[in-house]
């Protein structure tokens, strides 16, 4: 069966969210008036990539349009600890700042966790706290914001109205920042989850019986038409800067007909994503 495969435009779906926060503020921030301040949120990135930059520049686009604060600090590729948790310290402790970010991933001689921990976990706006991750795998109370990038998908993948309650989500890329926050929101919706990652014997025919197939390993093009059921709602959340421009995980073209729904690189999830941590940056304001 061949079937007329649908967009999930992350693009247009992000520009709702940007407009919907920015027509909030027009309330929002008279209303509390008493803190003089719109919504902040403080980027910090150690070293230079060029796909960070890239989402730097999305990321202060987006607040622009939703009426935020926007600071980015940048930090050379040889940054102590000392230098950048300095830093994080002042930054928890600001009255314009309601989110902190530090872009992973960082140079091999920082210690991740520790720059992590650092964070206040009311301004981990992106969840990225090892006690935020830790609550979100514990069933009550979760942590104080959703993983951005999960938030995405799982929105991306809501908004074909498949039904998730025992449908089979594959997801190929088992990373703490990526794949595992995904696994866990669509274990929450009662799917039947399966993460895939280099050790996974018959990885295409894993895939083959996805109802849902979400790629998140940045290798260009590794998602073939043979992997995809027909029908399957695809997410590609890879995202790979070659010559010929930026590259997802799924062979675009190939899924064509094949897959019911699926979601493009660029203009998917990353757009998507921008627009969840403008929304948890919101309701840090909000909370304070």
């Amino acid at each position: 069966m061949s079937y007329i495969t649908k967009v999930i435009d992350g693009k247009a779906m992000a520009k709702e969210v940007f407009q919907r926060i920015a027509m909030r503020s027009c309330v929002d921030v008279p209303r509390l008036s008493v803190r003089q301040r719109q919504p902040g949120l403080a980027i910090l990135q150690i070293g230079e990539r060029a796909d960070a930059q890239c989402f730097e520049s999305e990321k202060a686009r987006a607040a622009r349009i939703c009426k935020m604060q926007y600071e980015f600090h940048q930090f050379p590729p040889k940054a102590t600890l000392a230098e950048v948790k300095e830093k994080l310290a002042y930054l928890n402790t600001s009255a314009h700042i309601d989110g902190i970010v530090v872009q992973l991933p960082v140079p091999k001689h920082l210690p991740v966790c520790e720059l992590l921990e650092t964070i206040a976990l009311e301004k981990d706006v992106d969840s990225m706290h090892p006690s935020n991750v830790g609550k979100l795998w514990m069933s009550g109370d979760g942590p104080y914001y959703q993983p951005c990038t999960a938030v995405a998908v799982e929105r991306m993948v809501l908004s074909t109205n498949i039904a998730l309650e025992g449908a089979h989500v594959v997801i190929i890329g088992a990373g703490r920042i990526t794949g595992c926050p995904i696994a866990r929101l669509f274990l929450r919706r009662n799917a039947t989850v399966t993460i895939c990652h280099v050790k996974t014997v018959d990885i295409e025919k894993v895939c083959y019986g996805a109802d849902v197939l979400i790629s998140a390993v940045g290798h260009p093009g590794l998602v073939q038409s043979s992997w995809v059921k027909p029908g399957a709602v695809v997410i590609d959340v890879g995202i790979t800067r070659c010559q010929e421009g930026i590259r997802g995980d799924v062979d675009w073209n190939g899924i064509q007909g094949k897959a019911a729904y699926a979601s493009p690189v660029p203009g998917g999830v990353g757009p998507m994503t921008v627009a969840a941590l403008m929304e948890n940056t919101y309701r840090s304001y909000l909370r304070e």
